[in-house]
């Protein structure tokens, strides 16, 4: 039995490797520009500078492979940046929302068991 859990534990370390890889290129090929974004975000009238800023700012003039072990390397130490939306970090608005989201999905998960597991026996 350990050593069915250490080689599942050794399986993790390139699965969850494979999937930041492929989180981080779902962002990268999604819609639009993240700079220009950021801009309408930010309410800045998106200029030529103000583009080349905002890329420079969110490290989007650097290479993909640097990006991404710079977001690998963030990831790693919990470190997720600063939310566009709110200006502050990432990880205090998850924080600050967890535990309502997993009250939500408490309720939805009790309410799915009591109606769903008696229409199941009927």
């Amino acid at each position: 039995m350990p050593a069915f859990i250490a080689r599942r534990l050794a399986q993790l370390v390139p699965l969850l490797l494979c999937v930041s890889l492929a989180l981080f290129a779902m962002l990268h090929v999604g819609r639009g520009d993240p700079a220009m974004d950021y801009l309408h975000l930010s309410q800045i009238p998106p200029t030529d500078a103000a583009l080349a800023e905002a890329r420079r700012e969110l490290g989007l003039d650097r290479p993909l492979a640097v990006q991404f072990g710079a977001w690998l390397w963030g990831a790693a130490r919990l470190d997720f940046g600063t939310s566009w939306v709110t200006r502050r970090p990432v990880l205090e608005d998850l924080a600050t929302f967890l535990p309502a989201t997993l009250e939500l999905a408490g309720a939805a998960l009790l309410l799915t068991v009591l109606v769903g597991a008696p229409l199941g026996v009927v």
